[in-house]
């Protein structure tokens, strides 16, 4: 029988399958976390099942940048959950954190970020320490953390910068006009090289 109501794919779910799910994903990231059944609905309520969301809840909890009131409140605060909601939820509080963790063990993300950007398509390590300029280790750490925080995306050895994350940068991290057509040009030339 066809039915008149619309239902969010999580109402379908039972909450024993979330929490193991929950569960499982602190335990294989190694992620410092303690929650409890009342903790995990408030998350699951939250996200409405939204998995980007909820991995993100969890690594901001994790790194201590949010609590699960906040988290709540922020998420509360938009009316639908659009490709607006989750990239701002993201940026606010994935991103801004990453760039600054890295920083402060005096790495270049920055750099690395807008190559893997305006490079249009996947990237290994390779071309991101040639293009960068930064050591290949470097790039590396980099990659990896940011990978971890959903900012890149890994398939196999190459990288590629999350969706999400995008318009992000974009919108904050875009040098000048010059600075960006040094990078194109930059970009253009080693892949013709290719």
């Amino acid at each position: 029988k066809k039915s008149e109501k619309k239902l969010h794919l999580s109402e379908f779910r039972e909450f024993e399958q979330e929490k193991k799910f929950i569960i499982n994903y602190i335990i294989n990231n190694n992620l410092a976390l303690s929650l409890n059944d009342n903790d995990i609905q408030v998350l699951l309520s939250t996200t409405k099942g939204n998995t980007l969301l909820l991995v993100q809840s969890l690594f901001s909890l994790n790194d201590k940048t949010k609590t699960i009131h906040e988290i709540s409140e922020d998420l509360n605060n938009y009316e639908s959950s659009s490709f607006e909601k989750v990239a701002s939820f993201m940026y606010k509080n994935t991103f801004d954190y990453a760039i600054q963790e890295l920083d402060k063990k005096n790495l270049n993300p920055t750099k690395i970020i807008l190559i893997a950007t305006l490079y249009k398509e996947k990237i290994d390590l390779y071309a991101l320490s040639v293009l960068s300029e930064i050591p290949i280790n470097d790039v590396r750490d980099i990659a990896n953390y940011l990978t971890s925080k959903l900012i890149f995306n890994k398939n196999h050895e190459f990288y590629l910068v999350n969706e999400f994350a995008a318009r992000f940068i974009f919108i904050s991290l875009m040098p000048n006009n010059r600075e960006k057509q040094n990078l194109e040009n930059n970009i253009s030339k080693y892949k013709s090289r290719l």
